[in-house]
């Protein structure tokens, strides 16, 4: 064999195995944690606005820049936006809360998704609804 024939095959193994070595690997998504921290007051009373608040982690302890939870008892929903204190760099008319209101009494579930419109609850409180 020549010469310029193994210049050739060597480049070509050399130039395959760079690639593989630097291959992109895929990014892994961190998880997030969702923590709904209050639902007040607890009891509520019928027609009672109730604030609820939730907090947002990334679960390896990474900060959240900003996010969007939708919290719901199963008739009304709201949508609050997290953002890490005391930096407001995602909006400036967002709130860290926002309210639901029970048409009946009995015990329910408050379920928080993240991200906003996924299917994925990610925390749920119970809350207790007096007459």
């Amino acid at each position: 064999m020549s010469r310029k024939y193994w210049i050739v095959a060597f480049l070509i193994l050399a130039i395959g195995l760079f690639s593989l070595a630097y291959q992109q690997q895929p990014v892994q998504a961190v998880p997030y944690i969702v923590t709904i921290t209050s639902d007040s007051p607890d009891p509520s009373s019928v027609g009672q606005r109730v604030t609820i608040r939730a907090t947002v982690r990334r679960e390896d302890g990474s900060p959240v820049q900003c996010a969007n939870v939708r919290v719901t008892n199963g008739v009304d929903s709201c949508i609050l936006y997290y953002y890490p204190p005391p930096d407001r760099v995602c909006c400036t008319n967002c709130y860290q809360y926002c309210y639901l209101r029970f048409t009946k009494q009995g015990k329910y579930d408050i379920a928080a998704y993240y991200p906003a419109f996924s299917q994925i609850i990610a925390d749920t409180e119970p809350h207790r609804v007096m007459p």
